[in-house]
């Protein structure tokens, strides 16, 4: 099976033939544009946002140029499941100025998800986000202890777990 018909067909439920074409394909050179061309597909995005996740995680890079092209995707992602898999993706991802305010929509987005994931994934990103640029701190703090007081017990654990990790 190639790569395509891989993430064109993956059901998003069964990890096999998605981890099976990421261990036959992911060390190949036109894996990342692939993944990145069929995160715009809606018939491929979960599969495509799947195995960026896992090749970002397995401590791999994406250069610049292709972290623009996926921040510029952002909007068009409609399965939150793609939506969930890019938020995990954000720490691993740089965010350049010119995709500032794209993530930053996105998030503000995820933040209002009906999603409970999604939704604490996107605050976790807010915190890359302010990382990236600390004019954000401030709002972050303040989105934090809001949410701390309004949110899912699972939103409010993703949040500790962020403040354990820093001062937020």
């Amino acid at each position: 099976m190639s790569l395509e018909e891989a993430i064109r067909s993956w059901d998003g439920k069964a990890v096999g033939p998605i981890a099976g074409a990421y261990a036959a394909y992911s060390d190949w050179d036109e894996f990342v544009p692939i993944v990145v061309e069929y995160l715009e597909r809606k018939e491929g995005e979960v599969g495509a946002s799947w195995l960026l996740k896992n090749y970002l995680e397995s401590g791999n890079e994406v250069d610049g140029k292709t972290a623009t092209a996926i921040y510029r995707l952002l909007p068009g992602l409609e399965k939150w499941e793609a939506r969930l898999q890019v938020l995990q993706c954000i720490p691993y991802i740089p965010i350049s100025k010119a995709s500032r305010l794209g993530v930053e929509a996105f998030l503000r987005a995820g933040i209002r998800d009906i999603n409970k994931f999604v939704r604490a994934w996107s605050y976790n990103g807010f915190c890359e986000l302010a990382q990236a640029f600390p004019e954000y701190r401030a709002e972050v703090r303040q989105l934090f202890d809001t949410a701390m007081n309004e949110e899912t017990a699972s939103v409010r654990a993703r949040i500790r777990n962020i403040r354990k990790k820093g001062a937020w």
